[in-house]
């Protein structure tokens, strides 16, 4: 994913959105504290962000633990954002025919920066693979493990979307 310069003005929002996602699946909640150290933000500048942000429920605060964690408005975008494309819908029975040709999972994947976010993913059959395997989608993977693969399921999918356009 190519990146442009933020237009001017837009600190704050990119500074909200840099909040949202030091939230990771090993980082579900965290306090003021750690937030503002993770962000390099002062405390009184990640707080009114993170007030912001609780306003359109895109985080919210445990009343117990004072702990914060990424909130409903962002599943209700995430839902919203995989529906508004039919990408996934699209690739579905490619995949199916994947995992059951190959034995394996497969998994529809973007690259974002160092990372890929899986979309999709079906589970082969006969797959051995931890059910903590297949309930990645929305997460994020590391390139460099998947990079051998990755070259060649590039070339398989930039074949497959240009006959698939025709």
């Amino acid at each position: 994913m190519t990146r442009s310069s933020p237009p001017q003005g837009a600190q704050a929002a990119l500074r909200a959105i840099r909040l949202l996602k030091l939230f990771t699946p090993l980082r579900t909640d965290m306090s003021l504290a750690e937030i503002s150290e993770h962000a390099g933000l002062n405390k009184t500048t990640a707080h009114r962000l993170l007030q912001a942000l609780a306003s359109e429920a895109l985080v919210e605060r445990s009343e117990a633990s004072g702990l914060y964690r990424l909130g409903t408005g962002l599943m209700a975008l995430g839902v919203l954002a995989l529906s508004s494309s039919d990408l996934r819908l699209r690739v579905r029975p490619v995949l199916k025919r994947l995992a059951k040709s190959s034995g394996e999972t497969a998994t529809l994947e973007v690259p974002i920066d160092d990372s890929m976010l899986i979309l999709d993913e079906v589970a082969a059959a006969t797959s051995s693979a931890p059910s903590a395997m297949l309930e990645r989608a929305g997460r994020y993977m590391r390139r460099q493990r998947v990079k051998r693969c990755s070259h060649l399921m590039s070339d398989v999918w930039n074949h497959w979307l240009t006959n698939w356009q025709r």
